[in-house]
């Protein structure tokens, strides 16, 4: 992300404010910060679900506003605060588009800490807890191999030991994606590479979590 800007229409002041952030590949980023500090804007962002008003989103040195939204967004992966599933069987809700071999589907509900005999069961409105709900939004990352994960606070709405078990699984799973994870409990981005802090649009302080709580800042 180089030099973003975002404003939102109606807001006073910028929702991104000349934001700059390089994530390596292949590494965790936490992205931290209280409620209006503009986290969930970077991954809008991101997706292209808003224009920006100045600056430039690159993936791997491609300025993503070149691209078609269909490849861009089948490339990037999002687990929301809330899943949101389709009336069907879990092999539905994974592969939508009938893409992937029914083992491979399997393999990845068996990955996320779900079961495979879900593979062709029907899950209607309240068959899943939420926690259970989150691990099929993994599973289908998984499926796909998405090069960017976007954990978009994914963990909020769960209790410590599901937050604790999803964790684990974005910890060992995803060896070859770049994760951008916006937490509201900071165990959830501990173990990150770096941990962006944000305030008003910016980025007010990065590094370690060892190495920010060192230093007694924000």
């Amino acid at each position: 992300l180089e030099n973003l800007a975002v404003r939102y229409k109606g807001a006073p002041h910028p929702a991104l404010a000349q934001l700059s952030l390089h994530v390596p590949p292949r590494t965790k980023v936490g992205v931290v910060g209280r409620t209006g500090a503009g986290k969930s804007t970077l991954l809008v962002a991101l997706f292209r679900l808003v224009d920006v008003a100045s600056g430039v989103v690159r993936v791997d040195g491609v300025d993503v506003s070149k691209l078609g939204l269909r490849l861009l967004r089948r490339r990037l992966c999002m687990i929301p605060q809330e899943a949101v599933l389709m009336s069907g069987t879990a092999k539905d809700n994974c592969d939508p588009f009938d893409e992937f071999a029914e083992d491979a589907v399997a393999d990845a509900l068996e990955a996320a800490g779900l079961a495979r005999s879900l593979l062709h069961a029907f899950l209607g409105e309240t068959s899943l807890s939420t926690g259970e709900r989150q691990l099929l939004a993994l599973a289908r990352a998984l499926l796909r191999k998405s090069a960017v994960v976007a954990f978009d606070e994914a963990t909020a709405h769960v209790d410590a030991s599901t937050d604790a078990k999803i964790q684990a699984v974005v910890e060992t799973q995803f060896p070859r994606s770049t994760l951008l994870a916006i937490a509201h409990r900071l165990s959830t981005v501990r173990r990150a590479d770096k941990i962006v802090v944000m305030e008003q649009g910016r980025i007010i302080e990065s590094g370690s979590h060892e190495a920010l709580i060192e230093q007694g800042g924000h």
